[in-house]
């Protein structure tokens, strides 16, 4: 063990070790001769990551179906008692609600009732084993009605994150796919624990996506244990990321009151941020992915800034599998697809993922992120509609110069028909930001300088890509209608109905 840094580089009090192994949810991590890492671990997501997220309403949904078995119950019993000494009990901290179910739910405690650390560990230690079939669908919709209200201790008014963790061991006697939805859209964070045999797809169904961050599988009930500290770093993360987007998202419309300007450097533009909520409607069809710098440089009080910015521009979006689609892509020496365009079907679920956006730090690899990005984002497996002519978008943010080259790949993407804009923040290296957006780059770059300024130009970058998705999609269907039309005629008829549709 040694000791570390957090996510925004400062050292951390914490000793805190590899923790690579955890790059894939489904990993079994190391026990026996190899104790010491696991409670290296344990050290580390306990104390360093619940230590900052110490506010939350976490209700735990677990299954007792007659098929768990009084043995398999114990080990979930246990697994309940571990996540919960990890975290800061108390009535203005972190609260804790419990629900089982089988063919119908029940009430074991609400998020009011224990609301410190040891009346809470002998409740969970003492509640039954109720058995029967399993209706998991009904359980969610009680959660719903029962758990997640103000009377029920919800401090959701308050903007208190709001956390399901739901366990179960098989397929749902009922439909889950709307109550999981329901659940999600009311802006719970959802986590789904499938134990042996349990329905994958129907987990997928449940938990908030994408999948590998908020869906975990196991082999066994007794594996429970194994699952502790991967799962309470997640929660914890999750904790802090969604206290932080709900914050920084009362304040991160385009309708908030003054005005504001930024500044291109290349360009000599100065573009006004008024009154007005952003909307961008016209524009109906295009696929756009943003391309995120998650590098040590952004630092977590930047990082929050950049998730504050997307909120507001992807909010503007007609989003809907039919309409607009959104992927994003977060980057440092390796990117990490977290939206594919085919992964969100409500803009709602979509805007309650930006706010808890993960940040990891590291280096710099922008032509690696673009080259993932074209081989892995703008493919039709992972929905983009390149095929049937829909403008392909990408939107780079970054704060540096890259350790790779992006010349290359920023060429290969636009030849594959991407049209790329460039956001460069504080230190990011001009002429580079030149290189990998289309051309001209008086159109397709922009330079703030600084995070906090990012604020200013949504609603100009808003209004960039909807004018151009607006024009590509008069062009599209020009050429499908057979009509040929001049640039001037074009770019009249596109302004005309942007304005239309922005006044």
């Amino acid at each position: 063990m040694s000791q570390g840094k957090d996510r925004s580089g400062r050292a951390s009090r914490a000793l805190i070790c590899d923790w690579s192994i955890f790059s894939r949810i489904n990993s079994v991590w190391p026990w026996g001769p190899q104790a010491d890492f696991l409670q290296c671990l344990t050290f580390f997501f306990f104390f360093a990551e619940c230590a900052v997220a110490n506010m939350a309403d976490i209700v735990f949904l677990v299954d007792g179906s007659s098929s768990i078995g009084i043995p398999s119950f114990k080990q979930v019993r246990l697994f309940l008692q571990s996540i919960v000494s990890g975290l800061d009990i108390g009535p203005d901290k972190v609260r804790v609600g419990l629900a089982q179910y089988s063919t119908n739910p029940h009430k074991e405690f609400l998020l009011k009732e224990h609301l410190d650390a040891p009346s809470l560990m002998t409740a969970i230690q003492k509640f039954p084993y109720r058995t029967g079939g399993t209706n998991t669908g009904k359980a969610i919709n009680f959660l719903i009605s029962e758990y997640f209200t103000e009377e029920a201790g919800s401090r959701a008014s308050q903007r208190v994150p709001q956390i399901a963790v739901v366990i179960t061991d098989g397929d749902s006697s009922d439909n889950v796919t709307e109550p999981a939805r329901r659940l999600r859209e009311q802006g719970v964070i959802v986590f789904a624990i499938g134990v042996g045999k349990a329905n994958l797809e129907e987990l997928e169904n449940i938990a908030n996506q994408p999948s590998q961050r908020f869906l975990f599988t196991i082999d066994s009930y007794e594996a429970l244990q194994r699952l502790t500290g991967g799962l309470l770093q997640t929660v914890c993360v999750s904790m802090e990321d969604q206290r932080q987007g709900e914050a920084e998202s009362c304040r991160s419309f385009c309708g908030a009151s003054g005005s504001s300007f930024f500044h291109s450097r290349q360009t000599g533009r100065r573009a006004r941020r008024g009154g007005k909520t952003c909307d961008c409607r016209a524009a109906k069809l295009a696929d756009i992915v943003f391309i995120v710098d998650e590098s040590g440089s952004i630092t977590v009080e930047n990082f929050q800034l950049v998730r504050s910015f997307l909120y507001s521009i992807i909010s503007g979006l007609e989003i809907n599998p039919n309409r607009v689609r959104v992927g994003i892509v977060l980057y440092n020496e390796q990117p990490t697809a977290q939206v594919y365009l085919n992964t969100f079907k409500q803009k709602t679920e979509l805007l309650n993922f930006i706010k808890i956006l993960p940040y990891r730090g590291g280096g710099t690899s922008t032509g690696a992120a673009l080259n993932f990005t074209q081989e892995n984002v703008f493919i039709t497996e992972t929905g983009s509609r390149k095929d049937k002519g829909v403008e392909q978008v990408a939107v780079v943010i970054t704060d540096g110069e890259s350790q790779d080259n992006v010349s290359q790949a920023a060429a290969e993407l636009r030849r594959a028909g991407v049209t790329i804009y460039s956001v460069g923040v504080q230190n990011a290296n001009e002429d580079e930001l030149r290189q990998i957006a289309s051309h001209p780059p008086q159109k397709h770059v922009f330079i703030v300088d600084s995070f906090a300024r990012l604020k200013s130009l949504e609603e100009y970058l808003q209004k960039t890509l909807c004018y151009n998705i607006i024009r590509q999609a008069v062009s599209v269907s020009a050429r499908r209608s057979g009509i040929r039309e001049g640039p001037q005629q074009r770019l009249r008829k596109s302004a005309v109905r942007l304005q239309a549709k922005t006044t």
